[in-house]
């Protein structure tokens, strides 16, 4: 859906910005219902869609009606709730129909409503930035949590990505992702202890690489390395 997206905005382009934005959300609200509602139509799947995925109505009120915007509760379970007493053929085994493959001990429930809940975005500040992103995203009046100290945390339309320099700054990297760095620093304190010859030949096969990310840690973990 993504690289659809990204294709049809560069041949569609009398959609701005907010354009875009607006499209992009819907359709990811739309697929997380996922198998649920078959009988329904696009738009009323997708009414549902975003009142789901989202804590308030915001610019989408002027498409409920006062019921709708009445029971817009902040908290997900009382939105999930709404939808139950007013469909009674939702269940939430059908937005996740594989509940059977999971592993034992994880709540279901809380998993399948995850997938209304959009996950923050991650970064890692690479060595050197941090202090020139920090006040980057402070001048710009961007909201961001600190995770460690090199990983900070944003709301996924933060807009970020437009005021620092992405990959030369810092990485958009999942926090799981990042962690991969406390394996790291062992065998790097290992390396130290021995010759420099031995640091300088340093050797990494990155055998889980999308966009580099974890390559990129290494590199800025161990300096001088040969990457695979």
């Amino acid at each position: 859906l993504h690289h659809f997206l990204k294709q049809y905005f560069s041949q569609h382009k009398k959609h701005g910005s907010k354009d875009r934005k607006i499209i992009t959300h819907a359709c990811y609200n739309f697929y997380r219902i996922g198998k649920s509602f078959t009988e329904k139509s696009i738009e009323e799947k997708l009414k549902i869609g975003i009142f789901l995925c989202n804590d308030n109505a915001g610019e989408w009120n002027i498409l409920y009606e006062d019921e709708w915007i009445n029971n817009w509760n902040i908290l997900l379970t009382e939105r999930i709730h709404f939808i139950k007493t007013k469909y009674a053929s939702f269940y939430l085994k059908d937005i996740f129909p594989f509940i059977n493959e999971v592993s034992e001990g994880l709540d279901i429930n809380v998993f399948i409503q995850s997938f209304f809940i959009q996950p923050d975005v991650f970064i890692r500040i690479r060595p050197g930035y941090y202090k020139d992103v920090v006040n980057k995203l402070q001048e710009h009046k961007i909201n961001f949590t600190v995770i460690d100290e090199n990983c900070l945390a944003f709301a996924a339309a933060s807009g970020m990505d437009c005021i620092i320099s992405i990959d030369e700054e810092a990485v958009i990297q999942d926090y799981s992702s990042q962690r991969i760095k406390e394996f790291l620093l062992p065998v790097k304190q290992e390396f130290e202890n021995r010759t420099s010859e031995i640091v300088h030949h340093t050797s990494a096969w990155d055998c889980c690489a999308g966009s580099g990310g974890k390559s990129i840690l290494a590199y800025d973990v161990f300096e001088k390395i040969k990457l695979t």
